[in-house]
């Protein structure tokens, strides 16, 4: 194994010594010929190989890395003919990303033929960032208890959108917030975050009056949309934000999961600005970022649930993310996690996967989940990984959202009833 991993280094440095400007980080007009393989390492020194491989420009990490579990990566053209995987088990998954976008296309076609007259949001579609907030703003002038707030500006400008659903008038209750998109090419996450938001301001037949009437619920259902606005019109497989980084190779943005003030830069993330697990120059360097912490500190303390939710991979991760050290309440973490995955399962039969994040995958710092625990204090912090496990991933078909929707709006319930009962 030395020998490997001392061949693949030296390909490594060789192959780093290129420039790192590569399509990936601008504007990809076709991802044809770029493929998908799978690789499951075996032990911790192939991870170590994998972790160091990921610093390469021409591979896409679609997965994160953990023992025993598949890693899903994607490679350029000229990749594929690379010695680079040689001493590592690994199959082709997807064989043109291409097709699979083209699939993407057509389904949108489809789906948008079956809707006449006013655009609305259903869950047979993906929509883009204006239709999902005017789609907020109807649904807040015809529900009495919903109303929107900006609570800032992205990068490029576009308003940060929360929905506020508070009987009674927000701030006198305990507090559930749900995010979506923080990482932009992750199209369901934003998808499912909608259908909750439209399930308590619908409420159909008083279902969730319970959760009404003991939580105030806020929901953002795009934390980055400048990226996720790019993935729709430029780069379909874009990640981070869209901010200028000052990089001389023209590489943009950050990851916004790794650009929160706690444990910010400690490991996990990258320093290089043309990396997909950038961190930024700064903890809350993204407005995105920082617009999200100020709001959540400006309810003093009364959100007990958070959940950010991305794709992909069919997991509940807990904090923390930064160490495999567990926090002072990791026993009430797992067992509101049990609770929420088993309504999630009874729904469609998905299997999901409940860990904090190095048990499972690979240390990650400046995580929002972290920090929703370790500075907000949100006691029931967690992110979930949304389907599937590999054969679409970030390109999930459209005739998945619903049941995927179905399914973490019941772990969403269970979880806050959970709550609401141990609270009285």
């Amino acid at each position: 194994m030395v020998s490997i991993l001392h061949k693949i280094l030296l390909l490594f440095a060789t192959l780093s010594s290129v420039s790192c400007i590569h399509d990936k980080y601008i504007d990809v007009e076709s991802y044809h010929g770029y493929s998908v393989i799978s690789i499951e390492p075996e032990t911790n020194e192939e991870m170590d190989i994998l972790a160091k491989l990921r610093e390469h420009p021409q591979l896409d990490f679609w997965t994160e890395i953990g023992l025993n579990r598949p890693v899903n990566i994607m490679l350029t053209p000229t990749m594929r003919k690379s010695k680079m995987f040689e001493g590592l088990k690994s199959k082709v998954i997807i064989e043109n990303v291409q097709e699979l976008i083209e699939n993407e296309k057509l389904e949108k076609s489809l789906a948008k033929s079956r809707i006449s007259g006013e655009a609305k949001i259903t869950w047979d579609d993906y929509y883009n960032y204006n239709e999902i907030s005017d789609w907020m703003n109807e649904i807040a002038a015809n529900c009495d208890y919903a109303e929107t707030e900006v609570i800032g500006q992205s990068f490029e400008g576009q308003d940060l959108t929360v929905m506020k659903l508070c009987k009674g008038g927000c701030g006198s209750k305990p507090a559930v917030w749900l995010d979506g998109g923080i990482h932009a090419r992750e199209w369901i996450s934003p998808a499912v975050t909608t259908y909750a938001l439209n399930q308590l301001a619908s409420n159909p037949e008083n279902m969730y009056d319970k959760l009404l009437d003991n939580l105030d619920w806020y929901i953002l259902p795009s934390a980055n949309p400048d990226g996720y606005n790019f993935t729709i019109e430029h780069a379909r497989l874009w990640r981070k934000t869209r901010s200028d980084s000052g990089s001389i190779f023209g590489c943009r943005g950050t990851d916004a999961n790794r650009n929160f003030g706690f444990q910010w830069n400690t490991g996990g993330s990258s320093d290089d600005k043309c990396f997909d697990t950038y961190h930024g120059p700064s903890a809350f360097s993204e407005p995105e970022t920082a617009a999200a912490r100020d709001f959540i500190l400006s309810l003093n303390g009364t959100i007990k649930y958070f959940n950010s939710q991305h794709s992909y991979s069919q997991l509940i991760l807990l904090p923390w993310s930064f160490t495999s050290d567990p926090p002072e309440n990791s026993f009430e973490l797992l067992k509101a996690a049990e609770i929420g995955n088993d309504a999630l399962k009874a729904v469609h039969g998905t299997d999901y996967t409940v860990g904090c994040t190095p048990c499972l995958l690979y240390i990650a710092s400046g995580s929002s989940e972290d920090w929703a625990l370790g500075e907000a204090g949100i006691p029931y912090s967690y992110s979930v990984e949304l389907r599937d496990t590999g054969r679409y991933g970030f390109l999930l078909p459209r005739d998945q959202i619903l049941a995927t929707s179905e399914e973490i709006w019941a772990f969403h319930q269970a979880v806050a009833n959970y709550i609401i009962d141990n609270s009285q």
